[in-house]
């Protein structure tokens, strides 16, 4: 009896000696490397957490620099020096790439792509059995640099791009190798475009719709949440082969994604949200300019779209956005 009695008490202290778990983090294996999260929110201020070994921890955070108040000069940072230099060899295209992705793409007639991108929307993802391809510069060509820059995302190979907005967002892929122009996302509204490590392979978003058209099936009028309880789907396609290898229904909103360094599996920045109601804050809702409180949560699945992690990142954040990084450290 007494030997029965020291085995369970030695069971509980064993428990109670167990670090503690996250919310939804209970079945979650070890992911490899680490994934850092960066949050601007309202009045210029960041913080940013970091996964790692199945733990999510706030690693900085910080806001404005005044310089002098009185002429009210302010240093703005939208992160740490540390996820600075992490994120912008990782994620980002201009800059040091922009100007190569330029030279490539001020080659071509871009209004004419703008004209097949339209006409593929108006025939609701359809454009018979032509072909298409990129062309030599029209008389028009779009002005390149800057912000029309960012519409195009190619893979770090250079020999893809997507070319996604402005409106309408059909993904149009561009074969830079053979010139060819398709479509093989449809007509749905590409967000969070993310190429993985070897080119292959694309991720992204789209919001759950469906589309509505006008009475001659001419032009697209509007468009809702198809099911309130998934507002976003996740897809990754292989463009090598046009296989779409996951859709996977998201029950939040997606705000960025990225890869994993083994292209094994990708991390969404998902979130909710919700209209702030302190007093002055509902006054400009009735004037027309809500403001509204963000949620976020972390979700990693694998390419079969199993859940593999899952943490809420702590804390409510107004006018906020956010960035993801995956890195092998």
């Amino acid at each position: 009896m007494l030997k029965r009695i020291s085995l369970l008490i030695a069971f509980i202290f064993a428990l109670t000696a167990l670090p503690a778990i996250t919310a939804g983090q209970e079945n979650s294996p070890v992911m490899r490397g680490s994934i850092f999260i960066n949050i601007t929110y309202f009045g210029y201020k960041f913080i940013e957490f970091k996964a790692q070994n199945g733990k999510l921890l706030k690693t900085s955070e910080g806001k404005v620099i005044p310089i002098d108040k009185e002429k009210n000069i302010y240093i703005r940072t939208d992160s740490s020096d540390d996820f600075k230099n992490i994120y912008s060899p990782e994620r980002r295209y201009h800059y040091e790439k922009e100007e190569k992705l330029a030279a490539i793409m001020s080659q071509y007639d871009l209004e004419r792509l703008d004209d097949i991108r339209n006409g593929f929307v108006r025939h609701k993802g359809k454009l018979g059995k032509d072909r298409y391809f990129l062309t030599g510069p029209g008389k028009k060509s779009k002005y390149f640099w800057g912000k029309y820059a960012d519409h195009f995302i190619p893979n770090k190979q250079f020999s893809y791009a997507i070319y996604y907005k402005p409106w309408p967002n059909a993904g149009t892929l561009l074969n830079l190798n053979t010139k060819e122009i398709s479509f093989p996302f449809g007509i749905a509204d590409l967000e969070n475009v993310v190429w993985n490590e070897d080119g292959r392979y694309v991720a992204y978003s789209a919001p759950n719709t469906v589309t509505l058209w006008d009475e001659k099936g001419r032009y697209v009028v509007a468009k809702k949440i198809k099911d309130d309880r998934y507002p976003s789907i996740l897809l990754i396609k292989d463009i090598s082969t046009g296989r779409t290898l996951l859709t996977k229904h998201i029950e939040k909103y997606v705000y960025d994604i990225t890869w994993s360094p083994d292209s094994s599996a990708v991390a969404l920045l998902t979130y909710t949200s919700r209209m702030s109601r302190s007093p002055g804050e509902l006054l400009a809702a009735a004037a027309g300019h809500p403001y509204f409180i963000k949620t976020f949560y972390l979700e990693v699945y694998d390419l079969s779209g199993n859940l593999i992690y899952n943490a809420q990142v702590n804390g409510d954040f107004k006018s906020s956005k956010g960035r993801l990084v995956w890195i092998n450290k």
